[in-house]
């Protein structure tokens, strides 16, 4: 992906491939996440936000739904079954209710060996996730509390499809806690690489979750599979969810835990250079006041104040002058 596609396609690029967060936020033009990938006919881009709950009759500002936008293709029994779960969700609103089929194999080598559970292994791994999506932190105690310790740390790092884990999903810092207590393992990554400090930045209450992880040892330098680091991913918090408190907040955190500002991704683009295709002057202002630098080219040989200039970002050329 181009920093170009980026810019058009931050909802779609990022948030989908990342986690189902917020996963109905739609952009200026009411176009959810789910109905950019319907629109692209994306099967792939279109799995994350419909396993977390988007709603696939969300309408956009011309009426339109995800469903509206498929034909007949395989697109289409995904989002009717979305539709499905997403009114049992309503009934039910917790992870529990996303039946997640759970891996039977590690994550590249650095899955804990299964520890066998005692009791109902099926009634144990539902009420974990039950807790969690309800933010039942006694339950959460009960659940762990009623196996052994080896197992309690197994339940904790339960590994289920995609590489997801328990700590990836937790809604509160005292969740996190708890299951941290109990053996979870911070820096166990996912299919795409990455950890439960990057889902932490993008959570509901990101800033108390960030700072228990840093304090239980994750790693702020670890990268995704598109080289990104937890610092990397705050800019969904920016340009998606439009929170630049959070944002700032995040990215001290961050830095003072030893992240680099400078950190970019795969294509060499750093925050200064997404702040600048996305016009979001915030995030130029909150990187260049923890340091980074307005001179450091991507690997296409661009600086951010040329991104901006391209992109005609006139909110962020004065900051970056």
């Amino acid at each position: 992906m181009t920093l170009e596609q980026e810019a058009k396609g931050l909802a779609t690029g990022e948030l989908l491939q990342k986690r189902g967060v917020k996963s109905d936020a739609a952009d200026d033009g009411g176009s959810t996440p789910l109905l950019k990938a319907a629109a692209a006919d994306d099967l792939k881009l279109a799995r994350p936000p419909t396993s977390f709950h988007a709603n696939p009759n969300q309408q956009n500002k011309e009426g339109l739904t995800a469903t509206a936008l498929t034909d007949q293709g395989p697109m289409r029994p995904l989002l009717e079954n979305a539709a499905s779960r997403k009114e049992s969700f309503r009934k039910d609103p917790s992870l529990a209710a996303l039946k997640l089929p759970f891996s039977s194999h590690g994550s590249q080598g650095k899955s804990l060996a299964p520890d066998t559970l005692p009791g109902n292994e099926e009634q144990s791994r539902q009420n974990l996730l039950d807790a969690i999506g309800r933010n039942d932190l006694e339950l959460l105690r009960e659940t762990l509390l009623s196996h052994n310790e080896a197992a309690q740390k197994s339940l904790s790092n339960l590994e289920m499809e995609g590489g997801i884990r328990p700590l990836m999903t937790v809604r509160s810092a005292e969740a996190a806690k708890i299951l941290l207590e109990h053996g979870a393992q911070p820096n166990l990554v996912n299919t795409d690489g990455a950890t439960a400090l990057h889902y932490a930045v993008t959570s509901e209450d990101p800033i108390p979750i960030v700072a228990v992880m840093l304090a239980a040892g994750a790693d702020p330098h670890v990268g995704d599979a598109g080289g990104e680091t937890p610092l990397n991913w705050v800019k969904i918090v920016f340009i998606e969810f439009r929170e630049a408190a959070v944002g700032e907040k995040l990215l001290k955190l961050l830095v003072q835990a030893g992240a680099d500002i400078n950190s970019a991704d795969k294509f060499g683009d750093g925050l200064l250079h997404v702040a600048a295709a996305n016009n979001n002057a915030p995030l130029a202002t909150a990187a260049l006041f923890l340091g980074a630098d307005p001179a450091r080219v991507n690997f296409s040989g661009d600086t951010a104040l040329a991104i901006a200039r391209r992109h005609g970002s006139h909110s962020v050329i004065p900051v970056l002058e």
